[in-house]
């Protein structure tokens, strides 16, 4: 690979993706023609038949292909920060692309620290552009923490670039201790930094959103989901603090919410809460004090009680109504 110092360092996170997503990625940053870019791929610990196709698949002089051992996608980025060569960092899904058509070189020119584009979202249900809701192209750190208080495009570390240089300036990498939440955390960390801003309201990015992702990995470690919707909630109070709101009861309410889809899929999917875990989220309820109206007070009752019937009625709705309607990002 040629090392020397591009625009734009492309950072791909891989594990088993399947093959055909895996090449629409790749080829969707090789129709960019505007800027100078490498593509760094961090193969996670993929099979060996997966990781051979992959090695193969890059070709081009401008291509790098790491291997480590499975370590999460926190990991792969940290390693795909250190071994860049880029101006800025953009980092990509494995299973999405790029609209290349919509990247101008001259965003660059005015070496912003952080430069944000629209994501357009696709779920079986529905396709989304996320955008941000604001009214100009040069948006403070508040403006930007505002909206990362709700889930939507400030929850991702995609369709952003970020300047090399002013992520090791101010030690920004991710959270390897999460598996939930860790792009928010990245993103939140940065702008708490006060960096300057550029937002480009046009389309960048395609995101496949897999709405069983987060289910999975509820079912297959409810302690580290509950964990890390813990850690969200102190990493979105955090913004308030610095935001200077004092009501903190959406956030609150928005924990519950969490921590219920948690214990009501584990007891859909297994019939069962481990009482320790049970333990663990009822534990964290009584310390956030919450009198959140009826839905809320109903979750928190449930929790407590361990109505497992109702945790089941809770999902088969929630399956319906996701049927009928598209979902809402």
């Amino acid at each position: 690979m040629n090392r020397e110092e591009k625009v734009v360092s492309f950072i791909i996170p891989v594990y088993n993706t399947p093959l055909k997503k895996f090449q629409r990625c790749i080829d969707s940053i090789r129709k960019i023609k505007a800027i100078k870019y490498e593509i760094i791929l961090i193969d996670d610990g993929s099979k060996q038949v997966n990781s051979e196709k992959y090695r193969e698949y890059l070709h081009e002089d401008n291509e790098l292909y790491v291997f480590q051992s499975n370590k999460g996608v926190s990991e792969a980025r940290n390693k795909g920060i250190n071994v860049s060569t880029g101006k800025y960092i953009f980092f990509v899904d494995s299973d999405d692309y790029l609209i290349a058509k919509n990247l101008n070189s001259s965003v660059f020119n005015k070496e912003k620290d952080l430069i944000i584009y629209n994501v357009i979202v696709n779920t079986n249900q529905a396709k989304k552009v996320q955008y941000f809701d604001i009214e100009k192209n040069l948006p403070t750190s508040k403006d930007l923490l505002k909206l990362a208080l709700r889930d939507g495009i400030m929850n991702w570390s995609v369709s952003k670039f970020y300047l090399k240089k002013y992520l090791i300036k101010n030690k920004l990498k991710f959270d390897t201790n999460i598996s939930s939440g860790e792009d928010l955390k990245f993103v939140t960390e940065l702008l708490l930094t006060s960096p300057s801003i550029l937002y480009v309201p046009k389309n960048l990015y395609y995101y496949d959103l897999d709405t069983n992702t987060s289910i999975n990995r509820m079912l297959i470690n409810p302690s580290k989901s509950i964990d890390d919707t813990i850690k969200l909630y102190f990493q979105r109070l955090k913004i308030l603090n610095y935001l200077g709101i004092e009501d903190n009861l959406s956030l609150k309410k928005e924990a519950i919410s969490s921590l219920f889809a948690i214990y009501a899929n584990n007891v859909f999917k297994k019939g069962y809460v481990k009482k320790v875990y049970l333990q663990k989220i009822n534990k964290f309820i009584d310390e956030l004090n919450v009198e959140g109206g009826l839905t809320t007070n109903i979750k928190i009752k449930c929790l407590k009680d361990n109505r497992k019937k109702l945790g089941i009625l809770y999902v088969k709705l929630k399956e319906i109504y996701h049927v009928l309607v598209p979902y809402k990002f």
